[in-house]
Order: structure tokens, then sequence, then C-alpha cells
């Protein structure tokens, strides 16, 4: 699965690591084990997306699976 890295300064395993495919896919494993799961976008560029359970007032959540 190619991403893009336009900055150059991850390592291509981190750039999937770090990948919006990524988050889904962990989102999706939590989803699975019967709870709740969020993508949220962090605003960091070293990692933009993030899978959790719950998000907090503060994050910009992207995806939500609701339980």
């Amino acid at each position: 699965m190619p991403v893009s890295n336009t900055s150059g300064s991850l390592s291509p395993k981190r750039a999937i690591l770090c990948s919006r495919a990524h988050a889904e896919r962990v989102a999706d494993r939590i989803f699975t084990s019967r709870q709740s799961a969020c993508i949220i976008r962090t605003g960091d560029p070293i990692q933009p997306y993030r899978a959790v359970a719950e998000a907090s007032s503060q994050d910009e959540v992207e995806v939500l699976l609701c339980v």
C-alpha cells in the first residue's frame, strides 16, 4: 500500500503506521471488541490520526463508530 510522504521526513513504515487507513483498521479492531471507537485528527504531522475508544471534548473527531 503506497503512502505519499510529501515532507520526506517520515520513514515508509512510519508513514504507513500514521496513515488514516491504519487508524481505520485499529478503530475497526476496537469496534469489533464491542466498544465504541473514534478516529481523531491530532494536528501532529508525526501522528496525524489516532484511533481511540473514547474521544475527549478537545479532540477533533474524524469518524465515530458507536456500539
